[in-house]
């Protein structure tokens, strides 16, 4: 019997330090392709990486195998993105974020990942621009940088209340310094005018994280350049072009290739 060659697609999963933080305590499942991963820890690793329908889309093995550097590159969260018709938003607040039903306030753990389910921006009126309108105002993502021209513009958001940085701010107010990585519907965001700098969201913005602001300069341009990456939106941060996210690109068209030729 001949013998089988190895394998030459890469191996992502070691290159990120295989399935820590991602798999349950204790399993010996590696992050390729080949995984043997149960139905709970199916679910477990398709909710921590946001996957979703780009899992259905090129098979639950091939997104496994890619999981974490997908997670951490973006990939996995743009096609899910992409097939559900969603798009990132950022937006800069001081305002206590909290639910419009209740009014109580969201809670988030040390990542600024939202801890109740369903967290969301609520569109508002009075804004200078759309008086009558609700909506949410944003940055868009695509012109993060490194070089400050967005991030400086989130920051200063992130110190007033959210009344668009007009309305004078209420007595005993303290900006809580945050910018809101979230995803809205793409048939409800629109760029203010022919600035596509600026985005109108005019729905609901599912909040993804928070960044704080007031962290070191260049700590914080990172801090949200990664949160706003792993949301899935394609930005001109320098560090972003990496051999991970071709690696994972590669893997996934030789699945899907690999798919064709069995139907046939």
């Amino acid at each position: 019997m001949a013998r089988k060659s190895k394998s030459t697609q890469p191996n992502v999963g070691a290159w990120l330090g295989g399935n820590r933080g991602y798999l349950q305590s204790g399993s010996n499942t590696d992050t390729t392709a080949k995984a043997d991963v149960g139905g709970g820890q199916m679910e477990q690793v398709r909710a921590e990486l946001g996957l979703g329908a780009y899992v259905a889309g090129v098979g639950a093995t091939a997104a496994i195998g890619a999981g974490i550097a997908a997670a951490r590159s973006g990939v996995g969260a743009r096609a899910a993105n992409k097939l559900t018709g969603r798009t990132v938003v950022l937006h800069g607040t001081g305002e206590v974020l909290k639910n419009p039903k209740t009014g109580v306030p969201y809670r988030f753990d040390a990542k600024g990942k939202p801890l109740d389910k369903g967290a969301i921006l609520e569109p508002r009126k009075g804004s200078p621009a759309l008086p009558d309108t609700p909506a949410v105002f944003g940055w868009n993502p695509k012109y993060l940088d490194g070089m400050g021209h967005v991030e400086n513009q989130l920051q200063i958001y992130s110190n007033q209340a959210r009344s668009f940085g007009y309305a004078a701010d209420a007595a005993g107010f303290v900006p809580q310094k945050q910018v809101v990585v979230g995803t809205a519907k793409t048939k409800t965001v629109r760029p203010q005018g022919s600035n596509d700098a600026i985005q109108e969201v005019l729905g609901p913005v599912k909040i993804k994280q928070i960044v704080k602001t007031d962290l070191p300069m260049m700590e914080y341009y990172e801090q949200l350049g990664k949160a706003t990456k792993k949301a899935g939106a394609k930005t001109d941060y320098p560090t972003y072009k990496d051999r991970v996210e071709r690696a994972v690109k590669k893997k996934i068209e030789q699945t899907k290739s690999k798919r064709r030729k069995s139907t046939f």
